[in-house]
């Protein structure tokens, strides 16, 4: 019926039905903008710092957008990314994010980081009262990868179980078998510990060594003779990339002899600009996106393509870079599928119904049961010359 009246009603019907069905979403809260030309996203994180990890997330994702929008964008509408700096404190997370949400109506929110801001957007239930989805958080933590957590939620990265197994199955397998792990007291180090623990029966790998640190207290020559003296020939970090630099290079100049291998949360190049390359030198650091700088996979050499084609500086292409671009072709797979008048609902049901969807050689698969989107894990190695090594 709805549609006879269409029809039947000339141009001016159709254009007052299209306002009103406008009208009508956004007081749902979960159309796009009144304005079909443009769709916003939305990115809550730390970026004053053009090193930090926030910022090569945004830059990734702006990258990707870039390309899109090139191309004529998404059903003719172009991306946007609205982005806002927030501190360290958790509860700044939900304060810019509600501000976002209400000064920019996106359609989607992408590139979030960290385990504590993230518990507090999902506490304060701020995906569920928008009803908006949120794709590529920079978080393993393994609560949050639970579907039953938010159903808004959209990881494009293994989670830390995945990372502390893949790291304890390489320490068994070159016979690194007696384990040191050096963590931060926080809720993120006390999950990795966890996970360790958990994990080991499965392997010939013995936890013989346990060190904490205080995260504004780092007391890294302390902790490094504590892991020597233990006689461990095998580490795990579960730091920032600041304490992870800081334990290396007490390790090692203390003559530590054993396999140092961080989690996914440090960064390489800020670990190189701290202690420099050579002291660097031999870290292994866990990788959840493939490395820009390989040559094996179909996404790395798009990444250098993009290099060499002037889209983005030297420099730039790291780990953070390689998640905000994956989060994003992501995310534009889902708006495209969400059809030409995308609400976040559908966006979200996209999401819930991609499987198998290559993003350069690994792929990314959800469900209405699944929120991890990716279980790729690997093991790079930082080289004299900074460079990761796999």
């Amino acid at each position: 019926m709805l549609l006879f009246v269409v029809r039947m009603g000339g141009a001016r019907v159709q254009r007052r039905l299209v306002a009103m069905w406008t009208c009508a979403a956004l007081l749902a809260g979960s159309a796009v903008p009144a304005s079909a030309a443009e769709l916003v996203v939305g990115q809550v994180a730390p970026m004053e710092d053009p090193a930090s990890i926030g910022h090569q997330l945004r830059t990734g994702v702006e990258v990707y957008f870039e390309q899109v929008n090139r191309k004529g964008g998404v059903h003719g509408a172009r991306l946007r990314l609205a982005a806002r700096h927030r501190g360290t404190r958790a509860e700044e997370a939900v304060a810019k994010t509600r501000e976002l949400l209400s000064e920019e109506n996106p359609i989607a929110l992408i590139g979030f980081m960290g385990t504590g801001p993230m518990e507090a957007l999902l506490n304060a239930k701020v995906l569920d009262e928008a009803a908006i989805a949120l794709v590529g958080a920079r978080t393993g933590a393994t609560v949050l990868h639970r579907p039953d957590r938010s159903r808004w939620l959209f990881h494009t990265r293994a989670n830390y179980a995945g990372e502390v197994g893949k790291i304890l199955r390489h320490a068994d397998t070159i016979g690194a078998r007696r384990m040191a792990v050096y963590y931060e007291e926080t809720a993120f180090g006390a999950e990795a510990l966890a996970l360790v623990e958990k994990a080991l029966p499965a392997t010939s790998v013995a936890l013989v060594e346990k060190v904490s640190y205080k995260p504004d207290e780092q007391l890294s020559e302390e902790a490094a003779q504590r892991v020597i003296r233990s006689g461990a020939n095998a580490v795990l970090v579960a730091a920032s990339s600041e304490a992870a630099a800081d334990f290396y290079q007490a390790y090692k100049a203390g003559g530590g002899p054993g396999l140092v291998v961080a989690l996914s949360t440090a960064d390489g190049a800020l670990m190189v600009r701290r202690i420099g390359a050579e002291a660097a030198r031999g870290l292994g650091i866990a990788h959840v996106t493939p490395d820009p700088a390989s040559r094996t996979l179909p996404l790395s050499r798009e990444l250098q393509a993009l290099e060499r084609a002037g889209a983005v500086r030297p420099g730039q292409l790291n780990q953070g870079f390689a998640e905000g671009y994956v989060a994003a072709k992501v995310l534009v797979e889902a708006l495209r599928r969400a059809g030409p008048q995308p609400t976040r609902a559908r966006v979200r049901q996209a999401l819930e119904g991609l499987s198998s969807f290559d993003v350069g050689g690994f792929t990314i698969s959800y469900s209405a049961t699944r929120r991890s989107g990716s279980d790729y894990v690997d093991i790079a190695i930082l080289s004299r010359d900074g460079k990761m090594l796999r």
